[in-house]
């Protein structure tokens, strides 16, 4: 026995709800002298009980609501930052390998296309990725065609747009570790026989080892608190892609500053904690300058033993 799915409004509701309120109803939608709005959007309308312990009465309706569900939006964020971490981390490190070897045309237009949304507002970020996500934008035709459905308003685009806003910040430090390694330390390790992947592993990644770390952390904490353009191409769908920056914009707009308070706490423990772990994990063993827990050193060469009857240029037995 459930009502219509769309709720009708008279314009003399709206003219009272907004002298009482002082702003219009948001989420609706003008149809001739009606705005129409759905399930959730009527709540806006009709008078509201008081909230208390962190829920809102729905009017007329009997029940309770949380304002926001912090260990769904806590399950969300982490879920977008990790995969997001792990699409700047694939994508990024061969864009810092390229953009370490000098002298070849178009370094310089990729390192400002890798470093723009450093620049960029995040609202211009999530207006790009609207065109390209879109239903008509070339990435959004591609899913509707291969996957049969869309990307707005999804979790991939959450994570997307957190990679988008994150990349640059693991760019640049691990551009910077890797252009730090001396060409003769490379000119060595290839005239003893190593080149392709035995370079990387065993040469460039313990070398450039804490620049890589420190771009991964500062990447994991950028899409942790990424709001602009996630807001803009996935919304604030709580469960779903409705994060802890947005629900303690929820919570704030819903008038619980109280919610929101814990909200924040709560957002900047798991980052002070993430940060934590992740400057121990950067750190090096000790006794391994530079190196790594996951990536082995290259060893030193044994000492070449000298004869004890080597005689030195002079005719002279060296000393010891």
């Amino acid at each position: 026995m459930g009502g219509p799915s769309r709720w009708a409004v008279p314009r003399w509701a709206r003219d009272r709800w907004a002298e009482t309120a002082g702003r219009p109803p948001q989420g609706g939608d003008r149809r001739g002298d009606e705005l129409m709005l759905g399930d959730r959007g009527i709540d806006s309308v009709i008078d509201k009980g008081p909230a208390r312990n962190g829920r809102v009465r729905g009017g007329g309706r009997g029940r309770e609501r949380p304002v926001v569900d912090a260990m769904g939006a806590l399950r969300v964020s982490l879920l977008v930052a990790t995969t997001a971490t792990l699409i700047v981390v694939a994508a990024g490190l061969p864009l810092a390998a390229l953009l370490a070897r000098p002298g070849w045309r178009g370094r310089t237009l990729l390192d400002v296309a890798v470093t723009l949304p450093l620049a960029l507002p995040p609202t211009v970020l999530g207006f790009y990725l609207l065109q390209l996500l879109g239903r008509h934008g070339p990435l959004g035709w591609l899913a509707g065609r291969g996957l049969g459905t869309g990307l707005i308003f999804t979790p991939a685009a959450a994570v997307l747009a957190a990679a988008v806003v994150a990349l640059p910040l693991f760019v640049q430090p691990a551009r910077a570790a890797l252009e730090e390694i001396p060409a003769d330390v490379r000119e060595a390790a290839a005239i003893d026989g190593a080149a392709g992947w035995t370079l990387a592993r065993r040469i460039v990644l313990p070398l450039a080892w804490p620049g890589i770390a420190t771009g991964v952390l500062l990447a994991f904490a950028r899409a942790l608190g990424e709001f602009g353009a996630t807001l803009m191409v996935a919304g604030n769908i709580p469960g779903r892609t409705q994060t802890l920056p947005l629900a303690i914009y929820s919570a704030v707009q819903a008038g619980r500053d109280d919610v929101a308070a814990r909200l924040a706490l709560l957002l900047t423990a798991v980052a002070a904690l993430s940060l934590g772990a992740g400057y121990r994990w950067r750190r090096p063993r000790r006794g391994e300058p530079g190196g790594s827990r996951f990536v082995r050193p290259v060893p030193s060469p044994p000492p070449v033993p000298t004869p004890a009857g080597l005689l030195g240029w002079d005719g002279r037995r060296p000393q010891p």
